[in-house]
């Protein structure tokens, strides 16, 4: 006959009729983990029988023990409910069959390492303790499953949504690498999943610590090796690790999620090892095609066996896996892709100009080769074409930006986001060159009768038509797609400008504890954090953290549910808390920062309080969900933590009574409450202007300092914003923009005003060089400009001095006749370019009647006497001087005009500039940066300081100019000339890219911020 035990077979503690099974709850749980296996994924370790699992739902010392949620290499996770409080959390309790003092170390060092541990993508340890001799860890309950079982149930992940999570794992992970936490174990199953979407990364049983937390890194030698299929070949050899060996668990854990499988199975854990350490990972795409090449191309980099080969950090391979993300990319506006093109156009001019002074000598071979069509001069521009389209392809098909489109923070890619590949940017330099094409084709096989026409209604189309026919279809709901996007299926979109708040603080050192310090419940007193007293930092000597402990009144009511049971990044973690037995207290997690009142002696920048308010404004999103808003709102009340985020607190932050909160009296001498997004715009009142702000000017008023545009616009209608979750999505764009003007792009400003007269004195002084040098080997044409201007001056009554107006015309064109016939009658000297320019075609044709007029060609006679008539005007060489007898210079090279030319076409730069500053607000290439002149107060500067400060900004030339003349008294010398201004585009250059602000801004009273 059977019966039935009164008392557990193992422990002798009296059994409930409920237990039927001859063992407690306790003994039963800890029996249920006995059998388990180390890691269920590897096949060969064999089936094993498991104890059947106590009857949901029981009792376990104070948490109510609901259901399994997996089992581990330490343990088993059940899900539980506090009692006392009411939270469910996540029950880790240690396997009996390892339960050892080895095994105790070990659990109860992983909880210490997740302990160090605090961010929203990775699991929250509450603490760690010992329930009837089990070690346990409570911890923060994801309650939507993990990623193993997302891939498990609905197949591989969309590419958009797996990279997602993998980025939320790479937060995760660098939140453990900055506390010096190896995890060791990351694979899918380890990876959980909030109701809402978050990832989270737990399992910290494998994980090592870098630094010095008051333990040894204790291991289970040949015991635990992590998962095989998803550990790195260094850690299945034993060698020793860094975060490169994480990060090849990421790219198999991606690989995982996009096909459904990990990169390397055996038969056998022997096979198994063998495939991993010794043969290369197959593309992800050999099992899913639809995978963008270049993100296969990211996962096997993740992969590579040598560790070197790998991403040196989370930052680079988060950088490199964004652009596949499901966050929508921002489009680039005209504006910014003129800009590219025009940057593009001066690269590419700096680049082909040497190779055509090779190829043609000099300038003047360069447009006598143009102005002829010399056969060099097209196999030239065919070259040049091919150039062209192949530096478009290449950069925007390998890379996916060309330098002007890099430089002004655009790339191209095709609607997967992704560099379009080769050929479809071949495709779009093709389209885009159509013009260039015509022309170098026409030339090539046009007459030279009908080349010039030719040449310049191409032009026409090229330079004014075509582009805008390009632009067209450019609206902003399709992207800004120009017809080249949408005949090759790609767009051109700005880079993500996202910046990542500041790293977090390094680990804290462990406290020595000693017996003789206070204790409140299992927390020792470190110090008093208020000096009013009942706040105290306190110390948890088994996980090594430091907590927050705030006694309160006797009568006080335990902390709500909704905030007792609150994971979020922006409330407070309660630990935990205690009312009866003489105590009264509540725990928190000791977060590292420093109260908002402490940062308010000085303004803060808006690249910091956009975060701050995105934390916030999600947080109130979800309290007004659950309930747990606070009863008061003050600035005493948030706290800013050292990874640059914000946290809203139920009480006054300790060591907020550094800067007093104003008060302003209802009446009644009370405060009046004040509504959330109201306090929100007091939040980023004070925080930008640096001050403590008022109820009342929170209410009525905005920040008036100089932000954003964009931004601007979205603080003055802070105070009136009713949706949260709505003002958090657009926080989270404003976070992904430009928060100040860049000294890049600042530096590109002033590239974008210098390069252009640099080039043109560039241009010029080539031009002047090669001119000089053409003009000493052909004396003979500028003497006959001189002899044509003389007479052209004569026909209309103006003579030489010295000349008697009574001889008329007769003795100069004589001259001209007599001198210059052969020289006029010469087709192959008018084919020179410089020839052409010095004589224009007006002069050429009176010279070529006035020769035709004498036939035969003037004697000597003749000659002796109209050079007695024109008397003064003829030189000791027996030449026409227009100089002499007229004041004026010659037409040949003048040491004058080595400054004059650059400077002159300077100044039409510099008035060009000026003019635009007026009528566009700050000028057509900020506007194409996307800059935006403000004031102090953040409104736009009027277009009268715009004007002012474009004078400003455009007088360094002349200033430098001055100081030349001053410091250089030889100004004939050209290199000295250039010496001078080089030292003051250098100096212009620095100010840009080194000062917070220009001298221009300075003086003007202006800012320069992103529009």
């Amino acid at each position: 006959m059977t019966t039935t035990p009164t008392h557990c077979l193992e422990c002798n503690a009296p059994l409930s009729p409920a237990e039927t099974q001859g063992l407690c709850a306790r003994c039963l749980l800890r029996a249920g983990l006995a059998t388990q296996r180390i890691d269920g994924s590897i096949g060969s370790a064999g089936a094993r029988t498991l104890v059947a699992p106590p009857e949901f739902p029981f009792d376990f010392g104070s948490y109510r023990v609901l259901r399994l949620l997996g089992r581990g290499g330490m343990g088993a996770v059940y899900e539980a409910e506090d009692s006392a409080s009411g939270r469910r959390i996540a029950l880790k309790v240690l396997g009996h069959s390892l339960d050892s003092a080895d095994s105790r170390k070990r659990f109860i060092r992983e909880g210490r390492l997740a302990a160090a541990i605090n961010h929203p993508n990775s699991v929250y340890v509450y603490g760690t303790e010992e329930i009837d001799d089990t070690p346990v860890i409570t911890m923060e309950l994801v309650p939507g499953g993990t990623l193993h079982d997302r891939v498990k149930a609905g197949g591989p992940m969309p590419v958009g949504e797996a990279v997602d999570a993998i980025l939320q794992v790479i937060a995760g992970l660098e939140a453990a690498h900055t506390a010096g936490i190896l995890h060791r174990d990351v694979k899918p199953s380890n990876c959980f999943i909030e109701p809402g979407g978050a990832v989270k990364v737990g399992d910290f049983g494998l994980s090592i610590s870098t630094l010095s937390r008051g333990d040894s890194a204790l291991t289970a030698a040949g015991s635990i090796l992590g998962t095989p299929a998803f550990s790195a070949p260094e850690q299945l050899r034993g060698e020793a690790l860094d975060v490169r060996a994480d990060i090849y668990s990421v790219g198999v854990t991606l690989y995982y999620l996009l096909t459904g499988r990990a990169p390397f199975e055996g038969e056998n854990l022997v096979a198994l090892l063998a495939t991993v350490l010794e043969k290369s990972a197959p593309s992800p795409r050999t099992f899913r095609p639809e995978i963008p090449e270049a993100l296969a191309r990211i996962i096997l980099r993740c992969l590579a066996k040598q560790s070197g080969d790998r991403w040196k950090g989370y930052d680079e391979l988060r950088r490199a896996l964004r652009p596949f993300g499901t966050t929508a990319p921002t489009p680039a506006t005209l504006a910014l892709r003129f800009a590219a093109a025009l940057i593009d156009a001066v690269v590419f001019v700096a680049v082909t100009l040497p190779v055509q002074l090779l190829m043609f000598g000099d300038l003047q071979g360069i447009m006598d080769g143009a102005a002829m069509e010399s056969p060099r001069w097209l196999w030239y521009g065919v070259g040049v074409l091919l150039f062209e389209i192949a530096y478009f392809a290449v950069c925007e098909g390998r890379w996916g930006a060309t330098p002007g489109k890099a430089l002004v923070g655009l790339r191209v890619g095709g609607l997967d986001r992704q560099a379009p590949g080769m050929g479809r940017a071949t495709l779009r330099a093709l389209i885009y060159l159509v013009p260039t094409i015509v022309t170098v084709l026409f030339s090539l096989g046009a007459h030279a009768a009908t080349a010039g026409v030719a040449w310049q209604f191409v032009g026409l189309i090229a330079y004014y038509l075509y582009p805008a026919l390009l632009a067209s279809t450019a609206r902003r709901h399709n992207g800004y797609a120009t017809v080249i996007d949408l005949l090759t299926k790609t767009r051109v979109i700005q880079r993500t400008a996202y910046e990542g708040r500041e790293a977090l603080a390094p680990s804290e050192e462990p406290v020595a504890t000693t017996q003789a310090m206070r204790q409140v419940g299992p927390y020792h007193v470190l110090a008093p954090l208020s000096a009013e007293g009942g706040f105290f930092l306190g110390y948890d000597a088994k996980l090594l953290r430091r907590v927050w402990i705030r006694e309160v009144p006797a009568d006080t009511a335990p902390v709500a549910a909704g905030l007792s049971h609150a994971a979020r990044p922006g409330r407070l973690r309660w630990l935990q808390g205690r009312r009866g037995d003489g105590e009264s207290w509540d725990a928190y997690e000791a977060a590292s920062g420093t109260p908002l009142t402490a940062l308010l002696r000085a303004p803060q920048s808006w690249k910091s309080v956009r975060h701050w308010l995105l934390d916030l404004a999600a947080e109130f999103a979800a309290a007004m969900r659950d309930g747990s808003m606070p009863e008061t709102l003050a600035l005493d009340r948030i706290w800013i933590t050292a990874s640059g985020g914000a946290k809203l607190l139920d009480f006054p932050a300790p060591g907020s009574g550094a800067v007093p909160a104003p008060t302003e009296s209802d009446g009644g001498g009370t405060p009046p409450l004040l509504e959330p997004a109201v306090f929100l715009n007091q939040i980023a009142i004070s925080a930008l202007e640096g001050r403590v702000a008022t109820g009342e000017e929170a209410r009525t008023g905005a920040v008036r300092v100089p932000v954003a545009v964009r931004a601007r616009g979205f603080l003055h209608g802070l105070r009136a914003a009713v949706d949260f979750t709505a003002l958090a999505g657009e926080l989270s764009a404003l976070v992904r923009q430009r928060p100040v003007i860049t000294h890049a792009r600042r530096l590109g400003l002033v590239a974008g005003c210098v390069i252009p007269t640099l080039l043109l004195g560039v241009f010029m002084a080539i031009g002047l060089m090669a001119y000089a040098s053409w003009a000493q080997g052909n004396p003979d044409i500028l003497r006959l400009r001189t002899a044509l201007d003389i007479h052209e001056r004569m026909a209309q009554g103006i003579f030489p001095r010295d000349v008697k107006p009574a001889i008329g015309l007769e003795p100069a064109e004589t001259f001209i006749a007599g001198r210059f016939g052969p020289l006029v009658k010469n087709p192959e000297v008018w084919s020179a370019f410089y020839a052409v320019s010095t004589v224009p075609a007006e002069q050429r044709e009176r010279a070529e009647r006035i020769v035709n007029k004498f036939d035969p060609p003037p004697s000597a006679d003749a000659m002796t006497a109209a050079r007695a008539g024109l008397g003064g005007a003829i030189d000791a060489d027996g030449e026409l001087n227009i100089g002499k007898r007229f004041g004026e210079v010659s037409h040949g090279p003048d040491t004058a005009l080595w400054i004059a030319m650059p400077f002159g076409g300077f100044i039409w730069t510099a008035l060009f500039s000026v003019v635009a500053a007026l009528f566009f607000r700050g000028g057509l290439l900020m506007r194409s940066l996307g800059i935006a002149v403000v004031r102090r107060d953040g409104s736009d500067a009027s277009r009268w300081r715009l004007l002012w400060r474009a004078f400003v900004a455009w007088s360094w030339m002349p200033l430098g100019v001055f100081v030349a003349a001053l410091l250089v008294p030889a100004l004939k010398s050209p290199t000295a000339f250039g010496l001078v201004g080089a030292v003051v585009v250098c100096l212009v250059v620095y100010s840009a890219a080194r000062c917070k602000r220009s001298l221009p801004d300075l003086l003007a009273g202006t800012w320069l911020v992103p529009r």
